[in-house]
């Protein structure tokens, strides 16, 4: 009987502790899905704002721009040659070494905004703004959130699993004993119920 009862607490133990691992990965998939989602959120942010700021000041997007062109131009200056142009200077036949090492690194005369480009953003200022405030707004509730934190979710979950298998057990326990005392009782009164036949034969 006790290997039996053994059995029962083992395989509810094992039950139950299948279902806490369970549903402790569900959350894990769901914290990972709301933190990609969270991660989307700041990235459209962080553009929506990048675009408004070019539109108010594009001179500073576009000197930044020229200083990442000569950072990638003085990192690559020891194997360019040293001879910047050959020719004459507005000839057809020139060549123009600064020009070309400008498109060995992918880049070129070309700006970083067109005016098209601005005017485009600038059309769209209003729409732009009134996406950043609505985003500031759920970010702001995130940040003030008071949820359960993801790590705080296994160990919950951990916990509550220890307390159920614990709380099985002592059912199993408890209704075995009982169980066991009731059929000693049972049998102890038919004993005692059949030698007061023999005696009264």
């Amino acid at each position: 009987e006790i290997a039996t009862f053994q059995a029962q607490i083992d395989t509810a133990r094992e039950r139950e502790t299948n279902r806490a691992n369970a549903s402790a990965s569900e959350r894990m998939v769901e914290a990972e899905s709301e933190a990609n989602a969270n991660a989307a959120l700041l990235e459209a942010q962080a553009l929506d704002i990048r675009a408004v700021s070019s539109a108010a000041a594009p001179e500073i997007l576009e000197y930044r721009f020229q200083q990442d062109v000569l950072e990638r131009l003085a990192a690559v200056a020891d194997r360019l040659p040293q001879v910047v142009q050959i020719g004459a200077i507005d000839g057809d036949d020139a060549v123009d070494f600064l020009q070309i090492s400008r498109r060995m690194i992918g880049t070129g005369d070309e700006p970083l905004f067109t005016p098209e480009d601005m005017q485009a953003i600038r059309d769209r200022m209003e729409e732009i703004q009134a996406r950043i405030r609505d985003r500031a707004g759920e970010l702001e509730s995130l940040s003030d959130g008071h949820g359960t934190s993801p790590e705080e979710e296994p160990q919950q979950a951990e916990e509550e699993n220890a307390d159920r298998v614990e709380e099985i057990r002592q059912s199993v326990t408890d209704e075995a004993v009982r169980e066991r005392v009731e059929r000693l009782g049972h049998d102890g009164d038919e004993q005692a119920g059949g030698a007061e036949g023999d005696e009264g034969r």
